[in-house]
């Protein structure tokens, strides 16, 4: 694999090696200059530099970690003791290895957002299964690592010729690989971007309702497109038979990004990039390369007489020692597991629900998803089970190779299975404590829905919603979605459709009724509005602002949730 940057841009190259999960390191070249990428299936691990500024002793002077006379007598202690240079710096006590981490993660960074400002150079992949040595490995959120690096472009133009004709409709990317990757660094820019994709607005059409700015707002769509989020309809994707599958258009858990808050014509900064905490290494190549030769200086700070003593490292999590057994576990099950029970479904299970279940799957098992140095042991179980899960869909998601695979199970040594979907009473128990299982879980995402539209944080919120509904419907999670999509316009018809499936739940919910009258007024639909919120009256008499919509009145209550919140928060007398 190979290109030339003055036609293809970085963020395409390094999206290609993460959705065809690559390993090794992509070379990239400009006039005498030289950086490098190290990948491992997919994930960015490493970067490093011939260019001498890039070094990590010249990066740690311009941190104010060193001074000339530190970085030498660094240098020097490592040539004695053959230890890498981050290495030494602890041991001599300059800085604490928990710092010296992130002043690793931070130089790496620095060195891969250099590389999105070239205009011209090549490219070329080496691959290896194992590009760097284990002791340096750094896991990089692809996706975050393309969002700053967009962020930090100066160039507009070529911003302008990637995105090309503006009149293009922008629609999420269903890629699953893409659609669920790890984004912890989006900017409330990206997120009021995000709510605007519907996948029948074009560019221009995000231009006009946004209040960003134009330049503002390509830049974050750039960004979104080159992370692989969104897509301009009539671009390639990724193949179905490479190591992800493109999304169904329906019945998916999609991430589909609801509004946000007016945001400042202005948007604010993007939050720095994560620090996640590596073992100490070096910035060179896999062979470790001696540092130049410092140049002399007068001494400016004293070096420490002793190492301070590096406190312990915190302990995972109670959610990462959980995710650890629950992919154990999953991962163990693979040996006895058919395609059915790993998507954890029944043998009569139609299209939709194969679908809805590989979706669920690989959401859950999404390799990038799951960073945290505490979980390192069972990345590469995560890597097997999405790539187990993903095969099982595209095998029963395809009739002619679903037939062929049923005719093994009904002749092979898997009579289990043929019996999974009986009728006896441990199928029913079985139905039952599934049913148990779904409900708790659909409670939780719902839980976590209310604490993110609390925050305002809507995107994640609908995301929990969409999910929790599809586990297990309930009134109360259809109309906390309904409140959400009620925040942008452009979803009313999707909140009309949430509240009233909440009112096939309950007919006398005079909220819902109330929240249809605000849709059906806010698209002109005076009478229609008007019987909302009479029959809304009917049911809550005592509600003063519903009284003064029946009357006629103008309620100053605002729409959406807070203005739902506002009318329906107090209990009855």
């Amino acid at each position: 694999m190979q290109g030339d940057l003055t036609r293809e841009t970085l963020a395409d190259a390094i999206r290609n090696l993460y959705v065809n999960r690559r390993s090794g390191i992509l070379h990239l070249s400009h006039e005498k200059v030289s950086k490098r990428i190290y990948f491992r299936k997919g994930s960015m691990i490493f970067a490093n530099s011939d260019v001498e500024s890039d070094r990590l002793g010249e990066f740690l002077i311009r941190q104010d970690v060193l001074d000339r006379a530190s970085f030498e007598r660094t240098t020097n202690t490592m040539k004695d003791t053959g230890h890498r240079f981050g290495k030494t710096v602890v041991e001599l006590g300059y800085c604490t290895a928990e710092e010296m981490q992130a002043k690793i993660v931070e130089q790496i960074q620095t060195i891969i957002y250099s590389l999105f400002d070239w205009k011209e150079g090549s490219y070329r992949v080496e691959q290896h299964e194992n590009p760097v040595d284990e002791d340096i490995v750094l896991n990089l959120s692809t996706a975050d690592i393309i969002l700053e690096g967009t962020r930090r472009m100066e160039d507009m133009d070529r911003v302008r010729r990637a995105l090309g004709d503006t009149s293009r409709i922008l629609e999420q990317n269903e890629n699953p690989l893409l659609l669920y990757q790890k984004m912890s660094t989006l900017s409330q820019s990206e997120y009021f971007i995000l709510s605007r994709v519907d996948g029948m607005s074009s560019v221009e059409d995000i231009f006009a309702v946004s209040p960003l700015g134009e330049d503002e707002t390509m830049r974050c769509i750039y960004g979104l497109i080159s992370a692989g989020v969104l897509v301009l309809q009539g671009e390639p994707r990724a193949s179905a038979r490479e190591e992800s599958v493109p999304a169904p258009i329906s019945d998916l858990p999609r991430v589909e990004p609801p509004p946000v808050p007016p945001v400042a014509a202005t948007s604010p900064p993007p939050p720095p990039p994560p620090s996640v905490a590596p073992p100490p290494a070096a910035s060179a190549p896999k062979p470790p390369a001696t540092p130049a030769t410092p140049v002399q200086a007068p001494p400016t700070k004293a070096p420490p007489t002793a190492a301070a003593a590096p406190p312990a490292p915190p302990g995972p999590t109670p959610e990462e020692i959980a995710v650890r057994e629950d992919v154990v576990m999953k991962h163990a099950s693979l040996a006895d597991a058919t395609l059915y029970t790993l998507l954890e479904l029944k043998l009569n299970a139609n299209e939709n629900e194969i679908k809805k279940a590989y979706y669920a799957m690989a959401k859950k098992y999404h390799p990038d998803r799951h960073h945290s140095p505490h979980l390192s042991e069972v990345h590469g179980l995560l890597e097997e089970l999405f790539s187990k899960v993903t095969h099982a869909y595209q095998t029963l998601s395809s009739t002619a190779d679903r037939h062929r695979y049923d005719q093994t199970l009904k002749h092979g040594d898997a009579q289990e299975a043929s019996e999974a979907g009986s009728d006896g009473d441990n199928a029913r128990k079985a139905d039952r404590a599934s049913e148990a299982a779904l409900k708790r879980q659909a409670e939780q995402l719902f839980g976590e829905a209310k604490r993110h539209y609390d925050e305002m944080h809507f995107f994640d919120a609908i995301q929990s919603l969409r999910e929790a509904i599809r586990l297990y419907p309930k009134k109360s999670y259809h109309k906390l979605h309904a409140h959400a999509l009620m925040k942008n316009p452009l979803w009313a018809k999707e909140a009309e459709e949430q509240f009233q499936l909440a009112l096939q739940m309950d007919q006398f919910d005079a909220e819902c009724l109330f929240g249809l009258g605000q849709i059906y007024e806010e698209k002109g639909m005076t009478t229609r509005a008007q019987k909302m919120y009479e029959q809304a009256a009917t049911y809550d008499p005592e509600n003063e602002e519903i009284q003064a919509k029946v009357a006629g009145k103008t309620s100053d209550s605002g729409g959406g949730l807070g203005g739902l919140r506002k009318i329906f928060g107090r209990k009855k007398e």
